[in-house]
């Protein structure tokens, strides 16, 4: 998998900086944003344990390229592995977990002032992108259409509380977006309030269940890069039935399980 990403994060930062100075496609790039992430993550928890310089400077690359030319819902899975792997991770008083505490101190307590120079440097290197654009506009947290899509799918719960079936929401919503942008919010409106919530927290429980007790760093780690990846994008955008890094968390779920129970 380390190789995959090698391929994957070198040949997406390569095409987006070249073709991103011809055209910009804000779909296109999205998409490839989601879909990258999880192998960025692979790299990240492979550098934390090997400390190849060459593993570095790749990911500081494509963070940046992420950062520049990928999506908000993009940056933000990027944000949550990147906290689950400095504190998870990292030995318990290692130079990165130390630092990145430091930084995260700092850029709290400075927020405003580093905030005005990364606009600046954003708007003087003219980067014509969406998420760019959100920023300096000073507009990044903000989704009108996301709101509306939420009050129409909780107004239909509220008249079907029994849930419309599967993927209702793509005929239901598809004037507004297709789907309903959030997983539980699609899980309720699919199979009904009592349902919904019984899937949703079955959903929660495996995962930090995986996340936390399992001893076998490689398994938990894994697999947690693919669920938080998966569950962090399905609290923004996306589908449940679409999205491949959740349902690769539940294989390698069903892999740990059934290779335990075979020691067993």
């Amino acid at each position: 998998m380390k190789a995959t990403s090698y391929v994957v994060l070198i040949e997406y930062n390569l095409r987006w900086n070249f073709e991103s100075q011809i055209s910009y496609n804000y779909e296109e790039y999205m998409s490839a944003a989601y879909n990258v992430v999880i192998f960025w993550g692979i790299l990240a928890l492979t550098f934390i344990r090997s400390k190849n310089f060459f593993d570095l400077l790749l990911l500081l690359f494509s963070s940046y390229t992420i950062f520049i030319y990928g999506s908000r819902g993009a940056i933000f899975v990027v944000m949550i592995l990147l906290i689950y792997l400095i504190l998870f991770q990292t030995k318990k008083f290692s130079l990165i977990k130390f630092s990145f505490i430091g930084f995260v101190i700092l850029l709290v307590s400075f927020k405003n002032f580093f905030l005005e120079k990364l606009i600046n440097w954003l708007t003087l290197n003219d980067f014509n992108t969406y998420t760019v654009k959100r920023i300096v506009s000073n507009t990044i947290f903000e989704s009108e259409t996301r709101m509306q899509i939420y009050h129409s799918a909780l107004d239909l719960i509220r008249v079907n509380p029994f849930g419309y079936g599967l993927g209702a929401d793509r005929y239901l919503l598809g004037g507004e977006g297709y789907f309903s942008h959030n997983i539980f919010i699609e899980l309720i409106l699919s199979y009904g309030v009592v349902f919904g919530l019984v899937i949703s927290f079955f959903i929660i429980f495996v995962g930090l269940k995986m996340i936390f007790t399992v001893k076998d760093e490689n398994w938990s780690g894994l697999f947690a890069l693919f669920f938080l990846s998966g569950i962090t994008m399905l609290m923004y955008s996306g589908s449940i039935h679409e999205n491949y890094q959740l349902i690769g968390a539940w294989g390698i779920y069903i892999a740990y399980r059934l290779r335990t129970q075979k020691r067993s």
